[in-house]
């Protein structure tokens, strides 16, 4: 998971919402939302032009996103966290679909 996750890298924020108890980011390349608990070191709006510089993933933890504005987004991947049937799904613009 963590290899197709990697493809975020260099792909830059265009957008952020929040609906109810999900995080949203569209990326020049993939759509993702989050439906788990999450925190991000800078304003969320902040992320909107940045690029993404790495991803790290530990199963059944957390997904962290890191920015190239220093900004880092963590997504607890703890089962009790979910608000919905799964933490994240990352739907790429070549039809790969990513679903914790």
């Amino acid at each position: 998971m963590s290899n197709h996750l990697n493809r975020l890298v260099d792909m830059a924020v265009t957008d952020i919402d929040e609906i109810d108890d999900s995080l949203g980011l569209r990326f020049n390349g993939c759509t993702f939302r989050s439906f788990t608990e999450h925190t991000c070191s800078v304003p969320l709006s902040s992320l909107v032009g940045s690029f993404v510089r790495s991803v790290s993933y530990a199963s059944e933890q957390e997904l962290s996103i890191a920015f190239s504005n220093g900004g880092t987004l963590s997504v607890s991947l703890a089962p009790h966290h979910y608000t919905g049937p799964e933490a994240f799904v990352a739907e790429f613009s070549d039809g790969i679909c990513v679903v914790q």
